[in-house]
Parts: C-alpha cells; structure tokens; sequence
C-alpha cells in the first residue's frame, strides 16, 4: 500500500527544474538579505555526489556552478563558484525562484556560509538593469523621501522586466516597496512614460494589476483608454482576471451602471452570463 501512494505522488506531481519566474521576485529584499551580489555569465553547471540513501523525489541534489566575467554589485569576494539546489515545485504550484542556464548573463544573490557562497536567488531578465535599479534604491534608502522615490519607481518601471517585478511587489504587499507607495507623487509625464509600458503588452497580464492600482486614483482618460481596450481584449475570457479591469474602469469613471454591472458578473459565475454582462459593460463604454 505504501508502494502505490509513493507512485500515485510520483505519477500526479510534476517536478520542474528550478526556473526564473521573474514575477514572484521580491528583488530589493533579496538585495537586502544578500552578503554578496554578483553578475557573470555561468559556465558551467555541475551536480555534486550525494549520499543516494537519503535521496528522493522531494530533495533537491546540491549543484555548483562557475560563473565568469564576474561583476560585484555588492560585497567583496574572489569566489567563482556558487552552490544551489533547484527548488522542489509540488504540482506546479509553489513559485520558483531561480533559473540558472550556461551562457545566461544573470545577477545572483548570495549568502556566504563556511567560506562558500550559496544562492537565494538569481535572475537573468536584464541583470544590469536590475543591478543598477538594486544599487539606487540603496543610496536613498536611508534618506527617502518623496521625490526620490518616486523617480526611483518611474526609471525603474520603464523596464518592462522590471516594472513586472515591481508589480509583484505591490500585489503580494512586499516589503520594503509595498509601505512606501503613499509616498509615490506621479507628474503628468511620469504617468504617461507608466502608460507606454503598460500600453506595450499585448494583453492584459494579471500581474500588471499592482501599478496600474496605484494609477487608478489619477483618473487619467489615457488609462481609461488601455483599459478598455484590454477590457475588449479578453470578452470572451470571463475568468481571466478581468473583473479587476473593469472595477478600475468603475473607479476612474464612477458610472454607478458599471458597478451594478460589475455586481452582476460577480455574482453569477457562468460563463455565458458572465460574457453576456462583459459585453453589456463594453456598450457601456
């Protein structure tokens, strides 16, 4: 009987690799949390032996890789090698926090443990766009203040890798960013260098719900503009998130049919009635 709820376990959950989910990086804790932080190409990727009677299909072996062409964002060190396991991801549902691929350019953080460095965390998403939004927020950390921040935010965002870290960081209320965000004063062209990056993907991305939630209160017809063409986009995807495109479209416009609309989809979770009530909230507007 034990045999077989080993292989039912085995045979249903799915083993990934560790992989970059950019998304769910908290990226200036990370920074925070690291001794050292560097950026180097990876070379070579090795499995180092483990003891096979203690092995199974939960425990990660530990890896080593090489890393050249080094570049210290922070700390000091002359290690080239960096210890890791990949992370055990149940059913595809845990996130994953790390990808690392040979020949991949990529920033890693790091501990330093008995001499040794090991990993918490890499990205290979625009590493030096990273490394310099990481080493900014650090000189005005200790001084922030409203202005600062705010340009901090805006340069940083312009990055589409970036902006959708930052997007984690206000969906999942992560610290350092997520209490600072009542300091964020947007100007006229702030804003509007926001909306050409959210304007650049191709469809709504659940993800993107964390700036465009702090833009709402702006009322902007610019973003009441990308929002109903992604509104538009996804008519036909009445589970796809876009009930919060069109509560912020309520917030902007505060049209009380849209909210009774709105209350209307939440409340009846079939698919047909739902897109009937989408439509009819797009001939609202």
């Amino acid at each position: 009987m034990k045999n077989l709820i080993t292989l039912f376990i085995l045979f249903f959950t799915i083993q990934i690799q560790a992989q970059n989910w950019i998304g769910n990086e908290n990226f200036v804790d990370l920074y925070e949390q690291s001794d050292v932080v560097l950026i180097g190409v990876i070379t070579k990727i090795e499995n180092l032996k483990q003891d096979t009677t203690k092995t199974s299909p939960f425990k990660m072996p530990l890896k080593n890789m090489t890393l050249a062409s080094i570049s210290k964002v922070k700390g000091n060190t002359d290690k080239t090698k960096i210890y890791y396991k990949d992370i055990f991801n149940g059913c595809g549902y845990a996130p994953v926090l790390y990808e690392n691929v040979e020949s991949e350019k990529t920033i890693i953080f790091g501990k330093i443990k008995n001499d040794s460095i090991f990993q918490i965390g890499s990205m290979n998403e625009s590493p030096i766009q990273i490394a310099k939004a990481l080493t900014e927020f650090d000189k005005i950390k200790s001084d922030i203040n409203s202005a600062n921040f705010t340009n901090w935010f805006c340069q940083t965002a312009k990055n589409k890798d970036l902006f959708e870290l930052l997007n984690n960081n206000i969906t999942f209320e992560q610290e350092p960013i997520y209490s600072k965000l009542n300091m964020l004063k947007f100007s006229t062209e702030q804003r509007n260098e926001l909306y050409d990056v959210i304007d650049s993907f191709e469809r709504y991305d659940y993800d993107n719900e964390g700036i465009v939630s702090i833009l709402v209160k702006y009322k902007d017809q610019r973003l009441k503009t990308i929002l109903k063409e992604f509104i538009i986009g996804l008519r036909k995807e009445p589970y796809s998130g876009i009930d919060d495109l069109m509560e912020y479209y309520y917030q902007i416009t505060e049209n009380e049919k849209l909210q009774k609309l709105i209350n209307e989809f939440d409340n009846d979770s079939r698919m047909k009635e739902r897109i009937k009530v989408i439509n009819e909230f797009i001939n609202e507007i």
